[in-house]
């Protein structure tokens, strides 16, 4: 059976301008269904559409967590791929570990991720509870006029983040 995605489709001219603010446009990383609930009818039953997307900030959001969360090893078509933070936190949580963990995340951004330009990257480290504070400071070429910050925890279980575009 084969799956066609329409979401992730150019435009009808064939470019990929911005249509409706639209610059870049992602598979949302739970793979779901999207669904139409903005054009549903009063008593009219909720209509499946295609498969969830994420667009510009959102996009580049997953993005990263993406890079943040995977350990070389675990891509096979790019065995390579992945800033693998979790390793950190077996080391002791201090302010040099923090410094390490800043320069790992601008190296893997850079490699990983050419949409975005890195600003500044700050790391807080919370030894009490275990986690360090990840606030990383990025420009989006494509995107004008706006800058974007990236918040997350590193904790045992990887980074996450609560951000929401």
């Amino acid at each position: 059976m084969a799956l066609k995605i329409t979401t992730l489709n150019p435009q009808t001219d064939g470019t990929i301008g911005t249509t409706n603010g639209i610059v870049y446009k992602d598979l949302h990383l739970d793979y779901g269904l999207d669904s139409d609930n903005n054009k549903q009818q009063l008593g009219a039953s909720n209509t499946v559409s295609d498969i969830k997307v994420d667009t510009n900030y959102s996009a580049i959001s997953n993005s990263i967590l993406n890079i943040f969360n995977t350990s070389p090893g675990e891509k096979i078509l790019n065995p390579r791929f992945g800033a693998d933070l979790r390793k950190f936190l077996f080391q002791p949580i201090t302010e040099a570990t923090a410094g390490i963990i800043g320069d790992v995340i601008v190296q893997a951004l850079e490699l990983y991720e050419p949409r975005v330009v890195v600003e500044q990257v700050i790391v807080v480290p919370f030894p009490d509870q275990n986690e360090y504070q990840i606030a990383v400071y990025l420009r989006i070429p494509s995107i004008p006029g706006e800058n974007y910050q990236f918040t997350g925890t590193l904790t045992d279980s990887g980074v996450r983040t609560n951000q929401s575009y």
